[in-house]
């Protein structure tokens, strides 16, 4: 279990962004990539995935869930 923290969310955040603006591949994100902002990139995936925010499609392609766009869609951190 991931602790909840700033950093988890704030990076959780930055997740939503990427698939947002291209398509990725879920394993590329968890494993390619050494971090998102400050924490390892498996692990914000993984969060992510845990929180019901991101999950994939099946071409395994990353996708945000409704919660996850939700919070996408909200303009600032305060109210995330």
């Amino acid at each position: 279990m991931s602790v909840l923290s700033p950093g988890y969310l704030h990076s959780s955040f930055r997740l939503l962004e990427m698939i947002a603006k291209r398509e990725h591949q879920l394993s590329v994100l968890a494993s390619a990539l050494p971090r998102i902002e400050v924490l390892p990139a498996a692990q914000v995936v993984n969060f992510a995935i845990s929180l019901g925010w991101v999950g994939s499609d099946n071409e395994g392609r990353a996708s945000m869930t409704a919660s996850g766009a939700m919070i996408y869609k909200m303009s600032n951190a305060a109210e995330r």
